[in-house]
C-alpha cells in the first residue's frame, strides 16, 4: 500500500496490525520502522547476524507471502508461544502469594537480583510452522516492583536476559540482551499486558525474604510497540548458534 496523507482522523493500523505514523507516514513495527513507498526498512536488523545472506533493511527475506515480522526483528520471530516453566530467584524482598494466576496477595521489590528459570515452548510461526523447544535463562534484575491484590496485579522491572534455547527450528541458540529492558505490567486474573506482550497464565508461586520459586503454565503474544520512542525501549540482543533454515530463492534486494 501506498502512503497517504488525509486530513482528520484516519485508520492507523494499516498493516499487518502495525500503527502508522501519521505525521511521517512510516509504519512502526516494534524495533524499526518501515517505509512503505520502498518497501524497506529505516534501520539496521538487530538480528542482522542471523540473516547475513540478506540485506539487513529488507523486510520478511523478500517473501511477505510467506512471513510476517510482527516485531521488527525477523521473518521467523514466532507470533504464538505455549509454555509451561520453572523458576527460582534470590535477592528479593517482600511476601507475595498466587494460586492459579487468579488470586495473589502481596508485594515484592528487588534492586539487584539473580532468577534462574528452565522453559518448554512450543513456538508458532507466521507461515503457520510449529516448533518444540526447552530454554534455559539466568536473568539479572536491576529493579523490580510487584504488588497484588486478589484479582488485580501490576508491576515493573527491568532486567538482562542470557538465554540459551534448544528447539527443532534453529537448532542450539545462544542470546544475550545488550542493556536493561523495561517492561511494566498489569493485570486482570489470569490476563496481563505489557509494552511487550500479551499473556494468559496460570501459575503457583511464593517468595517470603530473599529466596522465592514459581511454576506456571501459559500462552503469549508479542504487541507491538505503538510509542514513537519504542526503539529505547525493547529488547536488542546478540545471537550466537547453529541456526538451520530454509528459505525460497528470492532475489536479495
Amino acid at each position: 500500500m501506498l502512503r497517504e496523507y488525509v486530513a482528520g482522523e484516519g485508520e492507523k493500523f494499516l498493516t499487518t496490525r502495525h500503527e502508522r505514523d501519521v505525521e511521517t507516514g512510516l509504519d512502526n513495527r516494534g524495533v524499526r520502522f518501515y517505509d512503505s513507498e520502498v518497501a524497506r526498512f529505516l534501520s539496521l536488523d538487530p538480528w542482522a547476524k542471523k540473516y547475513a545472506e540478506w540485506s539487513p533493511y529488507n523486510y520478511v527475506i523478500s517473501n511477505p507471502n510467506k512471513y510476517i515480522d510482527f516485531t521488527g526483528k525477523g521473518p521467523d520471530d514466532p507470533i504464538k508461544t505455549f509454555y509451561a516453566s520453572a523458576k527460582i530467584n534470590t535477592g528479593e524482598f517482600g511476601l507475595k502469594a498466587n494460586l492459579g494466576g487468579l488470586f495473589g496477595v502481596g508485594y515484592t521489590h528487588a534492586d539487584g537480583s539473580l532468577q534462574l528459570s528452565v522453559k518448554l515452548h512450543l513456538d508458532v510461526y507466521s507461515d503457520k510452522s510449529k516448533a518444540f523447544g526447552i530454554s534455559f535463562s539466568a536473568t539479572e534484575i536491576l529493579s523490580k516492583r510487584e504488588g497484588s491484590i486478589a484479582h488485580i496485579s501490576g508491576g515493573q522491572t527491568e532486567t538482562k536476559e542470557r538465554k540459551l534455547d534448544i528447539n527443532t527450528k534453529d537448532g542450539v541458540k545462544y542470546s544475550k540482551d545488550d542493556k536493561f529492558v523495561k517492561e511494566e505490567t498489569a493485570g486482570v486474573g489470569a490476563f496481563s499486558i505489557s509494552n511487550n506482550k500479551a499473556t494468559l497464565e496460570g501459575k503457583v508461586e511464593i517468595g517470603s525474604g530473599v529466596v522465592g520459586a514459581g511454576a506456571s503454565a501459559g500462552y503469549e503474544e508479542p504487541r507491538n510497540a505503538t510509542s514513537k520512542n519504542s526503539e529505547d525501549k525493547t529488547k536488542k540482543n546478540d545471537s550466537y548458534g547453529v541456526v538451520v533454515t530454509n528459505s525460497a530463492n528470492i532475489l536479495n534486494e
